[in-house]
């Protein structure tokens, strides 16, 4: 809750004019920058998911999912040891950059209408678009590793870096290990930065937020093992 400076009313914490009084509590935010978002991620969390959740136009909270989408792809694919049935880079590349925008986009749709349905039965009302935008930012260090970290790998490794034979740890251990911690560090930061967002988005404690993240996250890696199970394990 935000209380107004003005009649002392206390309001919802995204309310920009009092429900009282009518004077304004909070800056409006119109559009958001993508780059600046970012930094701002990067800098200040906290302002940044506020900025995020005041704005009016949720600018780019499609692109940033559609983008690290495409790490998401590739991510299951080391997961999955899919190199072992590539036939080539080429055809890995493209399969993760014509399959991760909608599988990002979907992933995040499904998410922010899950864990708003959830949040209903427990009588706490939330906007979908800003939940949309504040799970579709918390992306942001998967985009980044897209970008920065996904195309070196595949130039050190090729296909190899998602293949069981040979071991990509066999073929070049230190490179295999430093992009490995990098991907558990986009991981975490991934971890953080949602859960920064759900409490700033539902002005609620941290053990809700992490329990709504713990839940995304059990979400995914169930997914996972079950894609694994139907493409990877051999039919009966």
């Amino acid at each position: 809750m935000i209380t107004c400076p003005v009649c002392s009313t206390r309001n919802h914490h995204l309310t920009i004019v009092c429900v009282s009084c009518g004077g304004y509590i909070q800056g409006r935010v119109e559009n958001l920058d993508l780059f600046s978002t970012i930094w701002k991620l990067i800098e200040n969390p906290r302002a940044a998911f506020l900025t995020i959740s005041l704005a009016r136009y949720k600018n780019y909270s499609t692109i940033v999912p559609a983008v690290a989408g495409i790490g998401l792809v590739f991510a299951f694919f080391w997961f999955i040891g899919a190199g072992d049935q590539a036939t080539s880079t080429v055809t890995m590349l493209a399969g993760g950059v014509v399959a991760g925008p909608l599988l990002g986009v979907v992933l995040t749709l499904l998410m922010a209408a899950a864990i708003r349905v959830s949040l209903r039965i427990h009588g706490t009302p939330v906007r979908f678009r800003n939940l949309y935008a504040v799970l579709s930012y918390s992306l942001v260090p998967v985009l980044l590793g897209v970008v920065f970290v996904l195309p070196l790998v595949i130039f050190t490794f090729g296909r190899y870096f998602f293949s069981l034979n040979p071991p990509p740890w066999l073929i070049k251990p230190v490179s295999y290990y430093i992009f490995v911690s990098l991907g558990c560090i986009v991981a975490a930061w991934t971890i953080a930065l949602a859960s920064i967002g759900m409490r700033i988005l539902l002005d609620c404690r941290w053990i809700i937020s992490a329990v709504i993240v713990s839940g995304m996250g059990a979400s995914l890696l169930a997914a996972a093992w079950l894609g694994r199970l139907i493409l990877v394990t051999p039919p009966m």
